[in-house]
């Protein structure tokens, strides 16, 4: 397997006048660096592999966090956490991919309006129980 397939284009250094004086422009330097040769491979195995379960969630989660940052997530984590920092992380992706705006921050505030809502629903009908509960109490 090669791990580059296109070939790295190197530039030269050289001196560019401009209206401030002189200015050096490293050309020098691989136009890619190795973690983005490695981003663009992962996404290429990811992406390509018809039969991959994770396919639509590696996606919005590449997308939010790009590999690189997941690869240094799940190194630094420890070995009990790994598997609720994975959930952690597609859980945010699809969060933001659901909702560009708020993300998991929405989905959060959805819930607890959602909770509250149930909680003025369950007060009320606790209230109209207590109160069949008055009016059989006074007809026996």
């Amino acid at each position: 397997m090669e791990l580059v397939r296109e070939p790295l284009r190197f530039k030269r250094r050289t001196t560019k006048m401009n209206g401030h004086g002189l200015v050096l422009i490293w050309k020098n330097t691989p136009t890619r660096s190795l973690f983005e040769m490695m981003d663009k491979l992962l996404n290429e195995r990811m992406t390509k592999r018809s039969g991959c379960v994770m396919r639509s969630q590696y996606e919005s989660v590449n997308e939010l966090f790009g590999t690189p940052k997941i690869i240094k997530m799940m190194r630094h984590a420890p070995e009990e956490k790994k598997q609720m920092l994975a959930t952690s992380i597609i859980m945010e992706g699809n969060a933001w991919t659901n909702d560009p705006v708020s993300g998991g921050f929405g989905m959060v505030q959805k819930i607890m309006w959602k909770i509250m809502l149930h909680k003025a629903y369950l007060h009320e009908l606790e209230e109209k129980i207590k109160e069949e509960k008055e009016k059989a109490e006074l007809h026996l």
